[in-house]
């Protein structure tokens, strides 16, 4: 039976778009980007509005536990009010007017004076003792079942250390399957495996070694489900391009998968999670905004200014800055070869055939936070392209994917050779390291 190829939307405010994409089939709430109070709220304000399939799954985030507060104060005040996050409960939310105040207004204190004391509550690392494990992997559990979910993802902290003997893991492994049977989910449930790419700045025989361990302790415990997820502190691109990391990447799914995981899922790395799918990973999550296609501390700091948008071409595998690397590629004869037509592209499509810029196009006019038409053309055109993977069985799904890699690789290298001064936005450097390492490893 071939497994199913899918792709879920990263929820972190927990809005689902009013048009749905076809190809995606639901969404992975993320409690960084709101506090448990406001998610049940919107939860229930939103109802069955959405047009997008009701599949919910819920992404612990454990592995955020050791965020500094001082530089993510909004991530870490919505965290805090999830009960795994710290031993001290967070204020309760203000859910009316106080002294003489709107509930807007109340509201809005409440939050700047979490914020405020927040460093007093906050503890800034990991739980190690098996009781407090224990009691962190049971508020998670347990909230999950109270949302519903379709499957469990069991918390776990983020491994970093290169010469890690996959106790720590263990131990978050089995406490959290154990809470699982006791709530019937065993079989379904999915161990978490956060792996920082500072794992991947040492020897590939130090690498290999880790990921070797790694394996052997998830596998061996016979979870229902694996959710990979990688943090990208040593590389600021949008698309993964260290050879390296790719690789381990790679590597992980494929052995997560001949090791008949049930379910293998792909987290927090943008297009790479759908090029997983052509491995035999069963899902990845992924949206257009950088913190929600990748996972970097970065990303989730206060002072992260406002994005500009970007026009994705699958058959590229990346996106194009709109500013001038688009227009300049169209006047160097590339529209053909990079043109990707969905319903929010087609007015941007014909304007450049007509030779006229993207601010031609208002819903593509190159500004700070115009972002809408491209946060829609690239759902629109992913969950195209997921709806081609499931259709097939897993040795089309991996000519698929090689055929993708290959064209993409082809057009970065004609593409550079003519945008030689270029936005950093339009990366064509990952299209030959992905394909490298795809070849190596199917």
């Amino acid at each position: 039976m071939t497994p199913p190829a899918e792709l879920f939307l990263p929820l972190r405010w927990y809005q689902w778009p009013r048009t749905p994409a076809p190809g995606f089939a639901g969404g992975v709430i993320m409690p960084s980007g709101l506090s448990r109070d406001e998610l049940l709220r919107r939860i229930v304000r939103q109802g069955t509005r959405s047009a997008y399939p009701r599949r919910v799954l819920f992404d612990p985030q454990l592995y955020l536990c050791e965020i500094d507060v001082e530089r993510s104060r909004k991530v870490a005040a919505n965290l805090e009010t999830y009960p795994w996050f710290t031993d001290s409960p967070a204020p309760p939310l203000v859910s009316g007017p106080t002294a003489g105040k709107s509930r807007a207004t109340a509201r809005k204190d409440w939050k700047e004076n979490r914020k405020k004391s927040l460093h007093t509550r906050w503890r800034r690392s990991t739980p190690s003792a098996d009781i407090a494990v224990e009691s962190a992997v049971r508020a998670a559990v347990e909230f999950q079942q109270q949302l519903g979910v379709e499957r469990l993802i069991l918390p776990a902290p983020m491994t970093r250390s290169i010469s890690t003997s996959g106790a720590v893991e263990g131990l978050w492994a089995d406490i959290g399957l154990r809470e699982a049977a006791r709530l019937g989910q065993r079989e379904t449930a999915a161990v978490t495996l956060a792996l920082s790419d500072h794992l991947f700045v040492a020897s590939r025989g130090d690498a290999d070694r880790a990921v070797g361990v790694l394996l052997d302790t998830i596998t061996a415990r016979q979870p229902g489900g694996v959710y990979l997820i990688l943090e990208q502190a040593n590389d600021d691109a949008y698309y993964p391009s260290r050879s390296l990391t790719v690789d381990i990447v790679f590597t992980m799914v494929q052995g997560l998968v001949e090791a008949g995981i049930p379910w293998v899922c792909v987290g927090w790395t943008g297009v790479l999670g759908l090029i997983a799918l052509g491995l035999g990973a069963n899902a990845c999550v992924t949206g257009w905004r950088r913190s929600e296609r990748r996972f970097s501390y970065r990303d989730l700091e206060d002072s992260r200014g406002l994005a500009y948008p970007a026009y994705y071409s699958h058959r590229l595998l990346a996106e194009l800055d709109l500013r001038d690397d688009l227009f300049n590629a169209t006047r160097a004869g590339f529209l053909s070869r990079i043109e990707d037509e969905t319903p929010a592209s087609l007015d941007l499509v014909a304007a450049l055939r007509r030779g006229q810029k993207p601010d031609a196009v208002p819903a593509w006019s190159p500004t700070r936070s115009n972002v809408p038409a491209s946060i829609e053309h690239f759902n629109l055109a992913l969950g195209r392209e997921t709806l081609l993977l499931q259709r097939a069985d897993l040795a089309q799904r991996a000519a698929i994917v090689g055929g993708w890699l290959a064209e993409a690789e082809i057009l970065a290298s004609d593409l550079a050779a003519k945008l030689a001064e270029r936005h950093d936005r339009t990366e064509l450097k990952h299209q030959t390291i992905w394909r490298s390492a795809f070849e190596r490893i199917k």
